[in-house]
């Protein structure tokens, strides 16, 4: 794979695929713009697709959250009514458990972000700390990659902050109904 796979996170590898190829279609001296990252595992795909030239802006708020249940939880090996096995999380476990106890040690999970995402990738986004909500959108981004927030209300307000101009790409991954 030419992204990380290695980064925890919910998306499937061909979810990962499908932003690294849409990053690999921004214009030259394009920008990108993604709404929640947990530890890295989008932002991966969406940077290592983007053209060198090609600004990658990444927020979240890094908030400790018990939505994302524990490494035990996330991990575990399920089965569904259809009978089909399935985890709620890829990645490698012991990576979480690494950022998990960064996480903890600062009460954020950005510096389990930075752990994940490593040191030379870093260099090449713009982070911000921040909730969605309070971001000042402050010039126009050819691609918005959304998965912040994952309840209808959130989502249908960070549509709306980029709906406006017709030549951004919105991407989103999932929200709840």
């Amino acid at each position: 794979m030419i992204f990380e796979t290695n980064i925890p996170g919910w998306m499937n590898p061909t979810d990962l695929s499908v932003l690294y190829k849409l990053a690999s279609l921004v214009p030259a001296n394009g920008t990108i713009l993604e709404y929640g990252c947990f530890l890295g595992r989008s932002t991966s795909a969406l940077n290592k697709g983007k053209r060198d030239n090609v600004s990658l802006t990444v927020v979240d708020s890094f908030e400790i959250n018990s939505n994302y249940g524990t490494d035990e939880d996330i991990f575990k090996l399920r089965t569904n009514e259809l009978g089909h096995q399935f985890v709620d999380a890829f990645g490698s476990k012991a990576l979480y458990d690494e950022a998990r106890q960064i996480a903890s040690l600062n009460g954020s999970w950005e510096a389990g972000f930075k752990h994940c995402i490593g040191e030379e990738a870093l260099n090449k986004i713009k982070l911000h700390v921040s909730l969605t909500s309070k971001f000042n959108i402050d010039k126009i981004y050819d691609m918005v990659f959304i998965d912040a927030s994952h309840s209808f209300e959130e989502v249908f307000k960070d549509i709306n902050s980029f709906i406006k101009n017709q030549e951004t790409l919105i991407v989103g991954d999932d929200f709840d109904k």
